[in-house]
């Protein structure tokens, strides 16, 4: 049992397979929370490296009375990244310069043995970075970025490391992916690098385990009112400050204190929280940021007892790991599909395949954003019994393109397009609960 990087990253894999009588091929791997394993697969091999850090080793080395040429490889490839400003990508003449100093810089360290024992952990991982860069960077199968997030920092992002992801899962007797956000599921296999499970010739199958318990326990709607891309959901703030109010209103009603919602970042948080709280008077608690998982328990437990409303943030802890909602939240509201956010990067994946426009802006932008909604979503109904009104709070969700990457059980035909419609779709839910009640 271990972390994804013992068994796909190429630096800490030996932890599993340097053991004793070891051997994949007569193991079973099982895969927790697959639909990470693209991105964590991607960071394994993706590098970065400093001026500051080859200034460090640089000094280290000249103290050590290093070799002249490795000492000299060295403060040339500390000049080049000193050089480096801020950029989304490098110009071809200078990755190509940046590359011919790492292969030369590669050279000489093997070339030349260094007492990695006096410079110490942090500058003896610091002197082979150079060769993890190189290796990368001239990684036939693996598409990369070469970009500068701030002066003096050189980052290698891998944008997809499927071609490594996939021969390793293959290496093994049989691997077992599992996950409750596998949707859309030929998406999954292509990015982990193995062949879609629709296809009568693949090895590879999906198995949907039956939860009859979740037919008929969500209650979705769409709000057409709004629209929550990046120039658009301003116009909207007030808006979705007040849907906050009616969806605590509503279950406030059925007594349950706190309504649930979810927002793509903090900055979106942070401006509809402070229209509830000094508009309307409401009160609200945002999750904190970089709690532990006992420190995420002890704000639900605390939050949703003392405030009207707890906006948490999708894609972090609360929405995909924290287990404390089933069961104890009646409303909750979903604002926006929460795609990633537009960078060099994403740009980069976006040119990386060799899909259309339309095809990669779904596996690029809109795939990962919806698992985000449907990890949410699954937070509210863990157990037979539980049952929960989501909505849905952006005119996107009613597009084909976002509803059919709902998770079945949530995608719904209810739109609302006014807000004397979202009213009498609460009163109406509200008089169904009674009813059963």
């Amino acid at each position: 049992i271990g972390d994804y990087n013992y068994v796909f990253s190429p630096s800490t894999r030996g932890v599993f397979y340097g053991q004793p009588g070891f051997d994949p091929a007569r193991t079973l791997l099982v895969v927790d929370e697959a639909h990470n394993l693209p991105a964590r697969a991607a960071d394994a091999w993706s590098r970065s490296t400093s001026a500051v850090e080859a200034q460090q080793l640089l000094g280290e080395l000249d103290h050590m009375r290093a070799a002249p040429a490795l000492v000299r490889a060295w403060e040339q490839w500390w000049s080049l990244l000193a050089q480096l400003g801020p950029a989304d990508s490098l110009d071809p003449p200078r990755e190509e310069e940046l590359w011919a100093a790492l292969r030369r810089l590669s050279e000489h360290t093997m070339a030349a043995p260094v007492d990695l024992a006096s410079l110490g952990p942090e500058l003896a991982a610091a002197l082979w970075k150079p060769l993890d860069l190189l290796t990368l960077a001239e990684h036939e199968k693996l598409p990369s970025l070469a970009w500068v997030p701030e002066a003096g920092v050189l980052q290698l992002t891998c944008l997809d490391a499927s071609a490594e992801t996939g021969p390793i899962l293959k290496s093994f007797r049989n691997a077992v992916l599992t996950s409750a956000t596998l949707n859309p599921a030929d998406a999954i296999a292509q990015a982990c690098g193995i062949d879609p499970p629709d296809n009568e010739a693949s090895s590879t199958r999906l198995l949907r385990a039956p939860t009859p318990w979740r037919d008929g326990a969500y209650r979705v709607a769409v709000d057409l009112r709004v629209d929550t891309r990046y120039r658009e959901r301003r116009r909207h703030f007030s808006t979705t400050a007040r849907t906050v109010e009616r969806m605590h209103e509503a279950a406030a009603e059925h007594g349950h204190p706190a309504a649930v919602v979810f927002f793509p970042s903090y900055a979106y948080a942070n401006e509809v929280l402070d229209r509830c709280t000094n508009h309307l008077g409401m009160r609200v608690a945002l999750q904190p940021r970089g709690l532990d998982l006992a420190g995420q328990s002890a704000f639900i437990e605390e939050a949703i007892l003392l405030n009207d409303a707890v906006f948490l943030v999708l894609g972090t802890g609360f929405a995909e790991g924290i287990d404390h909602l089933g069961g104890r939240i009646s409303h909750a509201m979903i604002v926006g599909p929460a795609l990633p956010e537009v960078n060099a990067v994403q740009a980069a994946k976006m040119n990386a395949g060799a899909d259309s426009r339309e095809a990669a802006f779904r596996r690029v932008y809109q795939v990962p954003g919806m698992q985000k909604v449907n990890q949410a979503i699954g937070r509210l109904v863990r157990a037979p019994g539980q049952s929960a009104t989501v909505l849905l709070h952006c005119r996107r969700f009613g597009d084909p393109a976002f509803d059919s990457l709902l998770d079945p059980a949530y995608r719904q035909e209810t739109h609302l397009a006014t807000t004397d419609e979202l009213d009498s779709w609460l009163l109406a839910i509200g008089a169904q609960r009674a009813q059963i009640s």
